[in-house]
């Protein structure tokens, strides 16, 4: 199959060369792109002059295309998506292909997600809403030396807006579809002559869900978002500054329900034999699934989805300088608990429900020292220490599915513990060439208790002291297990006497991996005049190993995956033109993966179920992309933004995986690997002018493509999930001195049916439906 790219069938290439055609024409001087400072190497710089590829969601972009989640940035951003990784609710963050689809909450992501310099180490921490940000630097590829581990896919940093002696204040209240009420806003000013202080909020309800049960009418899709931020900066003295911030939230509401659509039983499962008899037929299970398929609202439950998220935490950034260096400290605390219930499979009856209660405490501490840029060699040094403590509660209710048909659950606790070195140089070789080199060596501790357990009933211990039997096996004592004990079980060998396999209760699994790494990255800049830089860049990054904390049936399943690695070359380049009226970045990269991480079914070596869940490792595979970003203003009222990511990835070592449904197994070398669209793009135009001496008008039109892709290393169709258009749009009134806007804005606006990702439970697959159509109005007035 040829992977030739056809650039003249693409749109977005073809808006970009239309775009470029038209700019041949004289441009007004005046209508000049405004210079980008982001902190993405943690100092302030140009984004001109930064060689990493980066995409900017500005305060005005994050305000006109209402940006309040981290979901919300991957859908303006393209090559960056975020999926659910189940009922869950847990986010799964992909940059350029690099993610991983992992539901446990004690799991770390590829992405990198740092608020305020501040890390949130994993993606159940990341839900809360998003608010008085003043900027949003989204870094690709791997950052293996001034943001360290888990950070292969790369890095997402919000910025909040800080505290200033101005006297100001803002507030924003918006209605929309769906009863979606909307506020936020901060109060800015001066508490004395060295203390300024900014108090923000964010929040936003949902009062009517757009899902229904179809069978009972009840409505699903509610939730009630809130959060806080205080900021205190105290100009100690002349070189000393201290930043504190309190910040806490709440996400309460009702997860988006799977759309359940296909029964396919799974081979050699007890349901199979059913189905094969026609004891259990599957056509009679059909009644069980979405009746209305064509309608994205249609939904089954027997248990309501339900989540409840309470963050809390605080940081203290102190800089100091001293004479021409920075002395940088941040230390941290953060707090996360959720208590959640959910409906895997998506029908109305007890095939998979869950309830979950999870903590998680983290805290970290940095310290660098940097110069201060005044010569032509530029550096950064530090040491980074944190810790962090998850601890997780599940049951299961799996007690009318004919796969399982009985309850259990799962405990863990997990420990991480972490230290780092890294350093960072920049040298100006000359005018025109500039050599980056960094570095960072981590040393990793992470251990776990955890183990599968009968949730108190008896059910569990009953149903495996029936099963294992009657499967040929012998059970020490008899039974797997007693009510509200640990029920996984370990092979000790064969019964010399009647050749019976014995195992025995395995009891708590304990478990720690320590992982020391190198990374780093070398890099080559060349600045060919005052306007361009072309960049070469070779690098690498490390995602520490883990364990699967599902429930287990054998304790081979929570032996630890390995540490994934990750090495990148890059070329790239930034420049503007058309007399700095069009700004344009682009790169093209090749990734070398190695152990890739990834959640999939391995077959149980006992037969007694079609398969187990478990995490493992890819042993090789490849991503070969290219991306373009243009930012234009041919007039001062006229602005044009276009991005596009094109992907290649494919699996190269020989990968023996299981078949869930065939019970067979397959080589899956020449596979593409999941939520890696070879094609997304985004197109914005905003339009400005004055109506009168008072009043001025804004009209924002924004359009998204995301190409097919896939949830699971597959080729079956049944995981395809077929490409989707968006078109939003915002026309906002605003007063000329800037005190007041009014907009009409609307999302999805051709009411677009798709869906984004999905899962199976059990043996019926199902799909996360996006949102329809939804619009509303939005005010805002600042006090100056």
């Amino acid at each position: 199959m040829s992977n030739k790219i056809t650039l003249a069938k693409n749109p977005l290439t073809l808006a970009i060369f239309s775009a470029l055609m038209l700019s041949t024409g004289q441009v007004n001087a005046q209508n000049t792109l405004e210079e980008v400072i982001v902190t993405a190497q943690k100092r302030e710089q140009s984004l001109s002059d930064v060689g990493i590829a980066i995409s900017v969601l500005s305060t005005e972009m994050i305000r006109d295309l209402d940006i309040t989640s981290t979901q919300d940035v991957a859908l303006y951003t393209p090559g960056f998506t975020v999926t659910d990784s189940g009922a869950s609710g847990i986010p799964v963050y992909t940059i350029r292909g690099v993610g991983f689809d992992d539901f446990s909450s004690n799991s770390s992501s590829t992405v990198g997600i740092y608020q305020d310099e501040v890390n949130l180490p994993y993606p159940l921490m990341t839900r809360a809403i998003s608010f008085d940000q003043q900027r949003i630097e989204v870094l690709k590829g791997p950052q293996g030396d001034l943001y360290g581990r888990n950070s292969t896919g790369g890095t997402v940093n919000f910025v909040s807006n800080k505290p200033t002696a101005e006297n100001e204040s803002r507030l924003v209240l918006g209605y929309g579809t769906y009863q979606t009420s909307q506020a936020e806003g901060f109060i800015n000013g001066t508490l004395g002559e060295s203390v300024n202080a900014r108090l923000s909020f964010g929040y936003e309800n949902r009062g009517e869900g757009w899902q229904f049960n179809e069978l009972t009418g009840e409505k699903n899709g509610k939730f009630k978002n809130y959060g806080a931020r205080l900021l205190v900066d105290w100009s100690a003295s002349d070189s000393v500054d201290v930043l504190f911030n309190l910040h806490g939230g709440r996400d309460r509401g009702e997860p988006l329900q799977i759309q359940s659509t296909l029964i396919l039983p799974a081979a050699n499962d007890a349901a199979a034999y059913l189905y094969s008899i026609g004891y259990f037929p599957v056509d009679s299970l059909d009644s069980f699934l979405v009746q209305d398929q064509s309608n994205p609202k249609a939904a089954r439950w027997n248990v309501r989805p339900d989540w409840d998220g309470k963050s809390e935490g605080a940081s203290v950034t102190v800089n100091w300088d001293i004479d021409s260096i920075t002395l940088t400290s941040i230390t941290a605390y953060d707090k996360y608990q959720r208590d959640t219930q959910a409906d895997w499979d998506g029908m109305p009856i007890k095939s998979l429900d869950q309830a979950s209660q999870t903590e998680i405490k983290a805290w970290s501490q940095e310290l660098r020292l940097s110069s201060d840029n005044s010569g032509s060699i530029n550096w950064i040094g530090g040491l980074y220490f944190s810790g962090d403590e998850v601890t997780d509660n599940s049951q299961y209710d799996a007690s009318e599915s004919p796969t399982i048909g009985f309850t259990f659950g799962s405990i863990a606790k997990q420990e991480t513990s972490t230290q780092a070195a890294f350093g960072h140089i920049e040298w100006e070789i000359s005018e025109k060439f500039s050599l980056v080199l960094g570095g960072r060596y981590t040393k990793e501790e992470r251990k776990i208790e955890n183990c599968t357990l009968d949730t108190g009933d008896g059910s569990a211990a009953y149903t495996l002291g029936v099963l294992f039997p009657y499967f040929g096996y012998y059970i020490l004592d008899g039974n797997p297990a007693a009510a509200g004990e640990c029920t996984h079980l370990r092979g000790i060998g064969t019964d010399p006497v009647s050749g019976l396999e014995i195992v025995e209760v395995a009891g708590l699994n304990s478990n720690k991996i320590n992982t020391n790494k190198f990374t780093g990255k070398v890099g080559l800049n060349y600045y060919p005049n005052d306007n361009w830089l072309m960049y070469a860049s070779l690098s690498n990054g490390f995602k520490s190993g883990g364990y699967n904390t599902y429930s287990a049936l054998l304790e081979f399943q929570f032996d630890p995956y390995l540490d994934e690695e990750l090495t990148s070359v890059e070329f790239g380049f930034k420049g503007d033109l058309l007399d700095n009226s069009m700004r344009m970045s682009g790169a093209v990269f090749s990734y070398d993966y190695k152990d890739k991480q990834i959640s999939d079914v391995i077959p149980d070596p006992l037969g007694i179920f079609p398969g187990l869940a478990g995490l493992r490792n890819i042993k090789k595979s490849s991503i070969k992309g290219a991306e373009l970003e243009i930012q234009w203003l041919p007039l001062d009222s006229l602005t044009f933004m276009a991005a596009t990511t094109y992907l290649d990835s494919e699996v190269k070592k020989d990968n023996v995986a299981f078949d869930y449904f065939t019970g067979g197994f397959f080589n899956s070398e020449g596979f593409t690997l999941p939520n890696t669209p070879k094609w997304s793009h985004m197109l914005m135009g905003s339009w400005n002018a004055q109506v009168s001496d008072s009043l001025a008008m804004r009209i924002t039109v924004d359009w998204v493509y995301q190409g097919e892709t896939k949830s699971l290393l597959s080729d079956n169709p049944v995981w395809k999930v077929p490409s989707y258009n968006l078109l939003g749009a915002r026309l906002a009134l605003e007063s000329v001195e800037g005190t007041w806007s009014i907009a009409l804005w609307g999302k999805n606006l051709s009411n677009e049916k798709y869906f984004f990702a999905n899962s199976v439970a059990q043996d019926n697959i199902g799909r996360y439906m996006g949102l329809p159509r939804t619009y509303g109005i939005t005010f805002a007035y600042n006090w100056f």
